[in-house]
């Protein structure tokens, strides 16, 4: 089943959409703009129209950056108490762990503008992953509010 992560820009809150769009703030109720139905393939957010889209695996930011602290931590121990090996022995393992972790998660489709993430959807072939240039562009651009 697809499902649509936005920020809603009415109410500024979160929310989780699974019907086709336009898709309806679970919190305030209000719809974000139209978007054209999904075709086979996802070429634009359905949250925000917007064409600029990007690929990566689904998984949660927080947790990836608190295992790279871990990792460099218990890595520096390892140098310091057990030597070259042990240390180096620690990066090779949360390498793998890491490897094993993209291997096995799903895609994700993340908007550029609204950073809304598509689940579930068959990206279009021309989507690739993060792209820093493309985020600095959209940087700043906030999805405008259509209360009026």
């Amino acid at each position: 089943m697809s499902s649509v992560e936005a920020l809603c820009r009415h109410c500024r809150q979160t929310f989780v959409a699974t019907a086709p769009p336009p898709l309806v703030c679970s919190h305030c109720g209000r719809p974000q703009s139209e978007a054209r139905a999904p075709q086979p393939l996802l070429d634009e957010c359905q949250a925000c129209g917007c064409p600029m889209l990007y690929r990566q695996r689904d998984f949660n930011r927080s947790l990836g950056l608190v295992l790279v602290i871990l990792s460099g931590l218990l890595a520096l121990a390892g140098y310091a108490w057990g030597g070259f090996w042990v240390g180096t022995g620690v990066l090779v393992a949360a390498t793998l762990c890491d490897r094993l972790l993209v291997v096995t998660r799903a895609e994700v489709v993340v908007c550029y503008r609204c950073h809304a993430i598509h689940r579930g959807f068959q990206p279009h072939s021309r989507l690739v992953f993060f792209d820093l240039a493309t985020h600095d562009a959209y940087r700043g651009q906030d999805v405008p509010d259509q209360s009026a």
